[in-house]
């Protein structure tokens, strides 16, 4: 059983400039700074082009696009019992690698509605991406999901 507890020394802060080691060896910097060349070349990619000389395609074209998202839309069950419909427009980034990124709704109909048409594009498999000047770019791409009660 400890019955006080004394402290050996008094805690020093310290701020991050003096927290800071001075790094001597040439080498480590150097490699440093290629390591950051490499993730910053790796994690920014440029701004996603509106029309490039090949549009990005989704696997099966244009109508195995649709054909996806038809099969794989939940009908919500609020907006159902509630009757309602209409066409939400979905706008998405197709990156350079020709997955999906960057997906927002350009016209709702709904929250629910809205919600589920998110959902469904944010699961969409690999597209061929667009190209421009023969480099594979990020690209947007829209799409119209249309809810109707049948």
């Amino acid at each position: 059983m400890v019955d006080s507890v004394k402290p050996e020394e008094a805690v020093q802060l310290m701020t991050a400039d003096e927290a800071q080691v001075e790094i001597q060896d040439d080498n480590v910097l150097d490699a440093i700074e290629e390591i950051r060349e490499e993730v910053q070349e790796e994690d920014t990619e440029p701004e996603p082009f509106i029309f490039v000389e090949e549009m990005p395609e989704p696997q099966g074209g244009v109508s195995g696009l649709l054909r996806y998202i038809a099969e794989n839309v939940i009908y919500p069950e609020i907006a159902r019992e509630n009757n309602i419909e209409g066409k939400v427009i979905v706008r998405f980034c197709v990156t350079s690698k020709g997955g999906v990124d960057q997906v927002s709704v350009l016209k709702g109909v709904d929250p629910a509605l809205d919600a589920e048409a998110i959902r469904v594009v944010k699961t969409l498999p690999a597209f061929r991406p667009g190209k421009q000047g023969g480099k594979p770019v990020p690209v947007w791409y829209s799409v119209p999901i249309v809810f109707q009660i049948k």
